[in-house]
């Protein structure tokens, strides 16, 4: 099916999406997809997890682990060796939870999870900040099920179309289980076909989107004509609705940025942190606010001098001869010292460091009422 829709002078491998394909086409294309994940939205599942026969039975259940295109890499290229989940799931924020603990995980055990200081703060901050959001974005509803099969594999690369465009097969199931209804009612990814980290990081999140949610729109209409071709009238049964609700609450990118545990930063901080928090001059501001004289993240900086001595250790086995210097955080430095001059001047009296635990606390706050009316 991708063969339809990405631009013709790219190579084999690389898809981009045709920006002068027919729309008429694309929508069919995009019909085809959605009559797809209909199919999948029906079925329900009582567990999170991979579905395994059971062979007295004959039947169907989820009673294995579930296993990811992510956590696959984590084991093949990054060297974990003890990423996988070690059971199924019953509730949405027990795997959210464990989804967000793998990204720490990565940040923590992968020698070269960092490329220099700077970047090691920004990467710690972004997964605390997805801790704290986290609860905003979990549907109370339905987190204890009912589940639904899901895979992010699943995309015009694996759907198969004959001349008339109509789908011949759907292959490369390897990496679907069930998931949190959250994950199966988002928008999908791939409408623009690229896979939007790196599209983000190289066009930035403003032209992303300039990109994407006009394509969102042309996908929900192909979703909609389906759901009344099948009789899917009321909002319990309509796929559409928890979609086109996904792109205004930003949950489809919050959910996309759980499951994106290599590349989780790149989607945080370009679609999620301003739209959580409230604007922020830069990344540095940001991990001032929450990390900077909290006590709980008294040992930010030895974790920081850690990670660089990890990364100059695999260097070194790979016979790089520069090594990566510990640079302390300017931003950080500059406040603390405003901070101590304006201690000064109140004659002992001592006035906590900006960001303490009392304005993290206040952050919270922020957030939740950002959420909020962004949701309302």
């Amino acid at each position: 099916m991708s063969d339809y829709m990405r631009k013709k002078d790219t190579p084999e491998k690389v898809t981009v999406l045709d920006p002068d394909v027919d729309e008429d086409i694309l929508k069919t294309l995009y019909g085809r997809t959605a009559e797809i994940l209909l199919e999948l939205w029906k079925l329900d599942f009582d567990r999170i997890g991979s579905l395994a026969m059971d062979e007295p039975t004959g039947t169907w259940t989820i009673s294995k682990r579930p296993v990811t295109v992510d956590m696959n890499e984590l084991t093949r290229a990054c060297g974990l060796d003890d990423c996988m989940p070690v059971k199924t799931y019953t509730s949405s924020t027990d795997y959210i939870m464990s989804l967000i603990d793998l990204q720490w995980k990565n940040l923590r055990q992968q020698r070269n999870s960092v490329y220099r200081s700077e970047d090691c703060r920004q990467k710690y901050t972004c997964r605390y900040l997805m801790q704290a959001v986290a609860p905003h974005f979990i549907s109370g509803r339905d987190n204890y099920g009912p589940f639904k099969l899901f895979s992010d594999d699943l995309s015009p690369n694996n759907v198969l179309v004959d001349d008339n465009l109509n789908v011949t097969a759907v292959i490369d199931w390897e990496f679907c289980y069930a998931a949190q209804p959250q994950f199966a009612g988002s928008l999908p990814w791939w409408l623009i076909l690229q896979h939007p980290p790196s599209l983000v990081n190289n066009i930035g999140p403003d032209a992303f989107l300039d990109t994407y949610l006009p394509k969102a729109e042309i996908f929900l209409q192909a979703l909609q004509e389906k759901e009344a071709d099948n009789g899917l009238i009321t909002a319990e049964n309509k796929l559409s609705a928890p979609m086109r609700e996904s792109l205004k609450s930003r949950s489809a990118w919050f959910n996309f940025a759980c499951r994106m545990v290599i590349d989780v930063d790149l989607i945080y901080w370009d679609l999620l942190d301003d739209f959580c928090w409230g604007p922020t001059r830069s990344m540095a501001e940001r991990t001032c606010q929450c990390i900077c004289g909290a006590e709980i993240h008294k040992d930010f900086e030895d974790f920081v001098r850690h990670k660089i001595r990890q990364l100059n250790e695999y260097r070194a086995e790979l016979d790089e001869t520069e090594m990566i210097e510990y640079k302390e955080e300017k931003y950080i430095k500059f406040v603390q010292n405003v901070s101590d001059q304006t201690s000064a001047t109140r004659r002992g009296i001592q006035i906590p460091r900006w960001a303490s635990v009392i304005a993290f606390v206040s952050l919270m706050g922020v957030a939740a009422a950002t959420i909020g009316r962004r949701h309302s």
